[in-house]
């Protein structure tokens, strides 16, 4: 799958095909909308998971206290997270909780 990105004024467009895509705010991203939300809730970020399978999960992959790659993931990102987990088809985020002993 490739993934492109297209600049604008102050955005940029992230997609992976025609019918998905995602618009994001320079300098902001799934990883400090995590970092956000876990301030706002109290939480200290070394205390967050986080799942992710693409490109564009790599910022909320890095920043999580823990990061968790799909079995599906695209070539690359399971290199830094923590562990991979089975493929979403395979239930892979359950398994994944079953692993880190939230379920």
């Amino acid at each position: 799958m490739t993934y492109r990105v297209i600049w604008g004024s102050g955005s940029r467009w992230f997609t992976a095909s025609p019918n998905n895509g995602e618009l994001l705010i320079n300098g902001v991203d799934k990883g400090t909308a995590l970092c956000g939300v876990a301030k706002d809730l109290g939480y200290s970020i070394v205390d967050t998971i986080a799942i992710g399978d693409s490109d564009n999960d790599a910022a909320m992959l890095k920043a999580a206290g823990t990061s968790v790659a799909m079995g599906n993931a695209t070539h690359g990102i399971e290199c830094f997270c923590d562990m991979t987990t089975t493929d979403i088809h395979d239930d892979g985020i359950a398994n994944a909780f079953v692993t880190l002993g939230l379920i």
